[in-house]
């Protein structure tokens, strides 16, 4: 295994109108992001071992800024995807995303994406690994408005193994979305599967738990100093760094007038070393003819380095038992 764990976590911006997200245009630009820095990184010998997108590359937090329910559910079934690579449309993003992931030998998280399957739909997130194979996870804890969209909850943690080329194993991840920050048992699951990182996705919505989404101006984002007191709760709880990955929605009227920017920023959390905890300040977020941080900006907060020569300790639990205790407490309906 290797000793060090490299992440590259993007941050960018994504387009909407007051009706719905622009998923053509989204997809377009968010592909020629990912194989921009790609090969960008690959030049520059500087490769990570995972890359992991902005939060809801395509369509935006869906339920948090379209709050006509009906209009909502609607976008939600519209835009929900099938995971089967055999059933995949030529457009999807996961498709090209393999054919990435495959050229340059580098695993993918993205997400979160809604995701059908069958009569169900979900809030997922994928792993895309360099064979192009697929693992998903989809989010636990649902808010009050998915819950009313219909919107099905997971029922296992996303734990998954970053791998190399060969399959090998360089690192083991924890994946969260957003509510499911709320549920401590499952980053008791990552501690007992002993997880080196954990990763995150979030953008403002309506919460169970925290104060709701604030609005200064155009800007709409949430309340950052409290949730990094539960970041680093959590962070303690999964017994490895914690990396929240935000990104930004920008709104605009049929005058091509900003309305609205969801933003939400990505923060780095280490409970054991805080001189390694970093946070993405809004006007960094902001859009850019190069809404990415490049290669060259990679050392400041970019590109994440995880010590992987040892695992983290492992509780006296049994795995098993871990399972079904999750099961219990965590899945309940």
């Amino acid at each position: 295994m290797a000793k060090e764990l490299h992440v590259t976590v993007l941050h960018g911006s994504i387009k909407a109108a007051r009706s719905g997200p622009s998923y053509n245009a989204n997809t377009h630009k968010f592909i020629n992001m990912v194989s921009s820095y790609l090969e960008e990184a690959s030049a520059k010998g500087m490769l990570p071992h995972l890359l992991v997108s902005n939060a809801y590359p395509i369509t935006g937090n869906i339920p948090a800024y379209v709050r006509n329910p009906e209009r909502a559910k609607a976008r939600v079934r519209f835009r929900a995807t099938t995971l089967n690579p055999k059933t995949m449309s030529q457009n999807n993003p996961i498709r090209m995303l393999r054919r990435l992931a495959a050229s340059y030998g580098v695993n993918i998280l993205y997400g979160p994406v809604y995701e059908v399957a069958g009569p169900r739909n979900y809030v997922t997130t994928v792993m895309i690994k360099p064979d192009g194979s697929l693992e998903k996870y989809r989010k636990v804890m649902l808010t009050p408005a998915e819950e009313e969209l219909g919107l099905t909850r997971g029922k296992t943690p996303g734990i998954f193994d970053v791998v190399d080329v060969g399959g090998r194993p360089i690192g083991r991840i924890g994946v969260f979305i957003d509510e499911d920050l709320f549920s401590p048992v499952l980053f008791e699951a990552f501690y007992i599967n002993k997880v080196h990182l954990v990763i995150g996705h979030m953008m403002p919505y309506r919460s169970r738990f925290l104060p709701p989404p604030q609005k200064e101006g155009p800007i709409v984002t949430m309340k950052h100093c409290f949730i990094d007191k539960i970041l680093t709760a959590r962070s303690i709880d999964a017994g490895a760094p914690l990396v929240l990955v935000g990104g930004v929605l920008n709104i605009y009227t049929s005058g091509r007038k900003l309305h609205e920017r969801h933003w939400m920023p990505t923060t780095v959390l280490d409970p054991e070393d805080p001189e390694n905890d970093i946070c993405l300040t809004m006007s960094t977020a902001r859009t850019s003819s190069r809404p990415f941080m490049t290669v060259e900006d990679v050392d400041k907060f970019k590109r994440i380095v995880v010590d992987v020569s040892e695992s983290p300790q492992k509780r006296e639990q049994d795995c098993t038992e871990t399972a079904k205790w999750f099961k219990k407490m965590c899945m309940k309906k």
